[in-house]
């Protein structure tokens, strides 16, 4: 599995996923451009919607351990979710306080999370899940307030192994 075919599934999972509404994979000063390719909105017509999944590749590192018959790596990932605070997609008020927007955020993020575990095996957008685990340890960070769109932010960072060719 190479970095594309990671971002991919992650793209498809985010799709399949009804409380999720955008995916980005790239560089964060991109995530505002026309033209990102997310398929959620191939022609960039509607713009980002929340709460989103950000995959910065840029902050990948791994492992990689070759041995006679097979190859396995093991990359830190990190993903990133957002929503609004305060107000929805349709400029209405939301009502739930930092904490309530915190504590749903987290539970999409869980919910993501456990979705890329239960994908090891199988095929996803044309791309084979073979990965064998994500590590036991998932660290999280909550980062309220973010950027010009008043956003609640939660960023986990975990562990993927997997089999290459």
């Amino acid at each position: 599995m190479d970095l594309v075919q990671i971002s991919n599934i992650f793209n498809a999972l985010t799709q399949l996923n009804p409380k999720l509404k955008f995916y980005h994979g790239g560089l964060h000063e991109k995530i505002n451009q026309n033209g990102i390719d997310n398929n959620f909105d191939p022609l960039n017509t509607v713009g980002k919607q929340y709460p989103l999944v950000w995959f910065p590749y840029e902050a990948v590192e791994g492992v990689k351990r070759i041995q006679k018959q097979t190859q396995r790596e093991t990359m830190r990932i990190t993903l990133v979710f957002y929503d609004l605070m305060f107000y929805k997609n349709d400029s209405t008020n939301d009502t739930r306080t930092e904490i309530e927007i915190a504590r749903d955020l987290d539970a999409v993020a869980v919910g993501f999370i456990k979705a890329i575990q239960k994908a090891s095996g199988q095929e996803i957008a044309g791309n084979k899940c073979n990965w064998l685990e994500i590590g036991q340890e998932l660290q999280y960070t909550y980062i309220p307030y973010q950027h010009n769109d008043r956003l609640m932010c939660v960023k986990y960072d975990f562990d993927l192994t997997f089999a290459t060719e």
